[in-house]
């Protein structure tokens, strides 16, 4: 009986070491995949590409964007998708991750020049969306902003105003441009850059003098975007609060307020504006002489 107990005492010293269990692993764990609505990327992806009556791949395009920067790979090869619908799709779910999205810059400018008015309109409100990271995109953005197809001009306005400060050249150029519609535009998104536009100021200043009434008026209200900084443009600004337009009127009197006490030497037209006969007119006049003078209406 003897060689049994010492077989059977060997068995459990091996077992108390540990012989025989199998060694822990030393790879790292593979990180899950990002899901959306209970399904991996890679499962949207496949949707995505997929074709024929039962794909539904706007909804697999959607959820791309929905899942964020991890998705954008594969959102970068479908810009190149043969149906114009899917490129145009693609292109909002990028916009919709926004600058995380920067990796696509490239291949989004390309897409400012396709046959389709609407994957242009897709792709230059993407790289606004994008933001500053989408600088590279701005000459073909100033191009876009004088198409043909005028419903894209705002798109690419908005787009070069959410680039922000380094597409001011670009914009102050455009507001030469030979059509009125384009130099509004580019006006107004100076305007919204704000006082990172300031080098702007000589050219809106001019703007003040044209025919057409809502550049006038679109030219007021950026250089009152701008603030203090287009202090330059109080003595026109100042002219304009006899325009014939009453809304010019009132945007004139809106600007001068935010430029602030630099604009003093307008005190007095501001004052005898208190009388015009347009409500709104009265009113921007007294909001601006206590921004300017601290007055009371």
């Amino acid at each position: 009986m003897k060689p049994f107990w010492l077989a059977l005492g060997i068995a459990c010293v091996v077992a108390s070491l540990g012989y025989g269990e199998k060694p822990a692993s030393t790879a790292p764990s593979q990180k899950p995949e990002p899901q959306y609505a209970g399904k991996p990327l890679s499962y949207w992806a496949a949707r995505a590409r997929a074709r024929g009556w039962f794909s539904n791949w706007p909804a697999a395009v959607s959820a791309l964007g929905e899942i964020g920067p991890a998705a954008v790979p594969a959102l970068a090869e479908l810009l190149k998708d043969k149906y114009a619908g899917v490129r145009q799709a693609t292109a909002d779910a990028l916009g919709r991750i926004g600058p995380e999205a920067k990796a696509t810059v490239p291949a989004l400018t390309e897409l400012l020049h396709d046959k389709d008015w609407k994957v242009r309109q897709a792709a230059a409100l993407a790289l606004g969306k994008i933001g500053p990271e989408a600088g590279a995109a701005i000459s073909s953005l100033r191009e876009l902003l004088e198409d043909e197809v005028w419903v894209l001009r705002p798109a690419a306005a908005t787009a070069l105003a959410e680039i922000g400060p380094a597409a001011v050249p670009a914009l102050t150029q455009l507001l030469k441009d030979k059509t009125w519609q384009v130099r509004r535009d580019a006006a107004w998104a100076l305007g919204q850059i704000g006082p990172a536009a300031r080098a702007a100021v000589p050219m809106l200043t001019e703007l003040l003098k044209e025919d057409e009434t809502s550049l006038r008026r679109i030219a007021a209200w950026a250089l009152g975007k701008i603030g203090p900084e287009a202090k330059t443009a109080v003595p026109a600004l100042t002219q304009l609060l006899k325009d014939k337009d009453w809304q010019v009127r009132r945007t004139a009197a809106e600007a001068l307020g935010r430029i602030g006490p630099e604009a003093n030497a307008a005190v007095p037209a501001l004052t005898e504006l208190l009388r015009d006969d347009y409500r709104d007119v009265r009113r921007a006049a007294g909001d601006a002489l206590e921004k300017i003078k601290g007055a009371k209406k």
